[in-house]
């Protein structure tokens, strides 16, 4: 029953207990510094932690000045996906052109390997480094970061299980709390929030400043009682159940909404997706806590149309959305 749970969620399971992603993935795309036209963004990978195997991806438009700085978060229901597959490095070569924006994306540990609160800790730490980054100013790790990023002008975005991971890394950044791992009793599902040292508190964090959030196709449970058995599934992999602060950010018991000093989100939902409620109820939540949310819905398309059906008349409309909140959709009260 666990082999077919798995390749319900699109990953091989082997004998061993190894896992397989490449059957159901295309080549990974390379960077790529000089791209075939002057018009094209140029991208570039850097380490961000050799031990864990985590890197960044930066995508670069043809621009010679200070861009806002997105740092970006893939999806993949936490158990497979990547930056460099193509669809989603054509997208945010797009966006980065299109916004204009220099975009850091994540490469972070998938599950069920590496289960929630992995992929959390992976995305602090990118911008904790990201934050090193203004603290080493000209000597930054590549002068595109020394030279063409507005760190008082950043955003944290992602799509699908992204969304899930930038909500959660701009509540850390907001109210000092981190993750604990679950207890060796109690498996990963005992994993939950906790305070963390002052020390790396991202509050403390002077020289950056995230503006705004961008969710598009959220991926939450937000208390919503049916579920699809491949659903189910992918938050089982990922380490956690449906009903748990990691999936439903609006439960009793998790961070208040309320009470963080989150910046203006937006977010993005696709009328025909299978989560569409729950990035309705997402939006509701925020609202109600008192914050600035802005909701935006691309009619007759799915979860993730803009990746899947790059070609779609609609994602004109959706690009010229996101590009518009990075342009303006601040808040005079940054989280840091």
């Amino acid at each position: 029953e666990e082999v077919e749970d798995l390749r319900m969620a699109n990953v091989v399971l082997y004998d061993d207990g190894s896992i397989d992603r490449a059957p159901h993935d295309p080549p990974p795309v390379p960077a790529c510094l000089e791209p075939p036209s002057s018009l094209q963004a140029s991208t570039l990978d850097l380490p961000l932690n050799h031990a864990k195997g985590t890197y960044l991806r930066l995508f670069k438009p043809p621009l010679h000045h200070r861009l806002p700085l997105l740092l970006y978060f893939h999806g993949g229901g936490f158990i497979f996906g990547s930056t460099t597959l193509p669809a989603d490095h054509n997208f945010l070569c797009k966006l980065a052109v299109l916004a204009p924006a220099l975009i850091v994306s994540v490469e972070y540990r998938l599950a069920p390997e590496h289960p929630l609160p992995s992929a959390y800790e992976d995305c602090i730490e990118a911008l904790l480094w990201i934050h090193k980054q203004v603290l080493l100013g000209e000597h930054a790790s590549h002068p595109w970061l020394s030279r063409y990023a507005d760190f008082s002008n950043c955003f944290l975005g992602g799509d699908s299980a992204g969304t899930n991971i930038a909500h959660h890394v701009a509540m850390w950044a907001a109210t000092g709390l981190g993750f604990q791992r679950g207890s060796k009793d109690l498996g990963s599902a005992s994993a939950g929030w906790c305070p963390v040292d002052a020390d790396t508190c991202a509050p403390a964090m002077e020289g950056l400043c995230v503006r705004g959030v961008i969710l598009i196709h959220p991926y939450f449970t937000c208390g919503e009682e049916t579920y699809s058995k491949g659903e189910a599934t992918a938050w089982k992999f990922a380490g956690v159940n449906t009903d748990h602060p990691f999936s439903n950010p609006l439960m009793a018991g998790v961070p208040s909404l309320a009470g963080a000093e989150l910046p203006c989100y937006l977010v993005a939902v696709a009328s025909d997706d299978m989560f569409a409620k729950r990035g309705l109820a997402f939006h509701k939540g925020l609202v109600d806590a008192g914050k600035m949310s802005k909701l935006f819905i691309s009619q007759g398309e799915p979860h993730v149309f803009h990746i899947l059906t790059p070609d779609s008349k609609n994602v004109p409309e959706f690009l010229d959305e996101l590009c518009a909140f990075i342009k303006g959709g601040l808040n005079e009260t940054p989280i840091i």
